[in-house]
């Protein structure tokens, strides 16, 4: 397939040089590319404010139907933190794991509880900030009720992991004092209008306090809702004494809807999604 630009484009290559005037050289090796890349490149493919819009209004209610849902599941997550160079200086041996269980009490209150938490850091902590991002930002759902904190622009149409999506760059407007916000990009499945993947970074960042930026993969889980099966940051984080690189993986398993005896299983192999 081509299009007629390309067409005649062909036709005047086909011409001898010395033949071809000023006026069709011009037109030869200026007007046509650039007609060329305006009819067959993403100028085509470019969405009105209103259509952006509806796209926008869409995926966020689904993104809130997502929350109500996900807040109703059991799941646990294995979280790693390796340190790798610092200052410029190779280390092994310093590393950070916990695993978490969100789980339901007797009242059917929903909790995080700590199952196993090792830890070998020795030139840098795991705070309670770091532990907050991880149970309660990442990975990052854009609800309705969020959406008046967040600058949303539309950046372009894209295809990660064969899946057709819209690609938007997400800004926090205002943050509050306590809280944590994402600052990063999100890729918003076109057929299902839901974040299939996150990435960016917690927003702010206290005193002293250094986050890495993650990437967030989801999969379809139940049939209707894309849940996150996969967290990993490969980053390198500036203090004022010097650089640490670090690797953090993050995965989800054990899916299961409360009060409902069927488990759907996951996550099991350390290894992430294909990109």
């Amino acid at each position: 397939m081509t299009t007629p630009f390309h067409l005649l484009l062909r036709r005047l290559g086909n011409r001898p040089f010395l033949r071809v005037g000023p006026v069709f050289v011009c037109l030869r090796f200026f007007l046509i590319p650039l007609l060329c890349g305006l009819f067959s490149g993403p100028a085509l493919f470019s969405q009105s404010p209103e259509e952006i819009s509806r796209i926008v209004s869409s995926f966020v209610s689904k993104e809130t139907e997502f929350r109500a849902a996900w807040l109703n599941y059991t799941y646990t997550q294995a979280m790693e933190m390796k340190i790798l160079r610092v200052r410029g200086r190779g280390v092994s041996g310093q590393y950070f794991q916990m695993n978490s269980e969100i789980y339901f009490d007797d009242k059917g209150k929903r909790n995080i509880r700590v199952t196993r938490r090792m830890d070998r850091l020795r030139d840098i902590g795991f705070t309670r900030e770091d532990e907050e991002v991880i149970h309660n930002l990442q990975p990052f759902v854009l609800t309705t009720e969020d959406l008046p904190d967040y600058d949303v622009q539309f950046v372009k149409k894209i295809r990660e992991d064969e899946l057709d999506c819209y690609l938007f760059a997400v800004t926090p407007k205002r943050m509050r004092k306590g809280h944590f916000y994402f600052k990063g990009q999100i890729w918003v499945d076109q057929q299902d209008l839901q974040i299939v993947m996150t990435r960016g970074k917690p927003l702010p960042e206290p005193k002293n306090q250094r986050f890495p930026e993650f990437e967030t993969r989801r999969e379809l889980i139940d049939g209707k809702f894309w849940f996150p099966t996969w967290t990993e940051a490969n980053d390198t984080l500036q203090f004022p004494n010097g650089d640490i690189e670090i690797q953090e993986t993050v995965t989800y398993g054990n899916y299961k809807r409360f009060n409902v005896d069927a488990t759907i299983r996951f996550g099991t192999d350390p290894a992430p999604p294909k990109k």
